[in-house]
């Protein structure tokens, strides 16, 4: 039974990331770059900027046709999981809630055991960014990707934030949407130092910031 449900998951997984990027080269002629830079194994974490509710499921999707099998751990804002569709892939996909402003150890700790060995997509940034400009880099992630040490792939998304439009312009659900996929990020330096381990969170979390910024359309 176990493995009719894995095999269920897995082809689910891949038919609704198909199915999701179809939508999006169709709809927002979706451009797809250096997804090859992720690693199909190990402890890897996506750090993407954070520009609409959309990296959510695109990033992922982007992805996941490639390792079949696979999930892209993530924690979401709970008010996703309020849409069943939404909620069902999501769920499927590895994603779980997190409830707006919270930082409960134990999520903390399930994001530090999950960065180890699996695959999590975070933001960095922490909160959304209203113009598409990158803000500064949460240095609590840069503490637990000391702790993990997992192997840290820069993700960009361009556009996304014009499909459901900003305070000054209006929605462009046809806008065109870019993503890139960077080489991973050279960490070994920090995750093999005895130095202060504030100062090692802030240095990590700003070299993934400067991997993100780096990635240009």
């Amino acid at each position: 039974m176990k493995k009719l449900f894995f095999i269920i998951n897995r082809c689910w997984n891949f038919f609704s990331a198909l199915v999701i990027i179809t939508y999006f080269k169709l709809a927002n002629r979706l451009k797809v770059s250096g997804v090859e830079n992720v690693p199909r194994k190990g402890g890897v974490i996506l750090a993407s900027n954070h520009v609409s509710m959309f990296e959510t499921i695109i990033i992922p999707a982007a992805i996941l046709p490639r390792m079949p099998g696979g999930k892209i751990f993530a924690p979401a804002k709970a008010e996703l999981f309020k849409i069943p569709v939404l909620r069902q892939i999501l769920s499927s996909w590895g994603s779980f809630p997190v409830k707006r402003g919270s930082a409960h150890i134990s999520v903390m700790k399930k994001i530090t055991e999950l960065m180890k060995k699996e695959k999590v997509m975070v933001f960095p940034e922490g909160t959304r960014s209203k113009m598409g400009e990158l803000g500064k880099g949460n240095r609590m992630l840069g503490r637990l990707i000391l702790e993990a040490k997992p192997v840290v792939v820069p993700v960009r998304i361009f556009g996304a934030e014009k499909i459901l439009g900003t305070a000054q312009e209006r929605p462009k659900p046809f806008h065109k949407v870019t993503v890139k996929f960077g080489s991973p990020i050279n960490l070994q330096s920090f995750y093999s130092s005895n130095g202060n381990t504030k100062e090692l969170s802030q240095k990590i979390i700003d070299a993934v910031m400067d991997g993100i910024s780096q990635l240009k359309i």
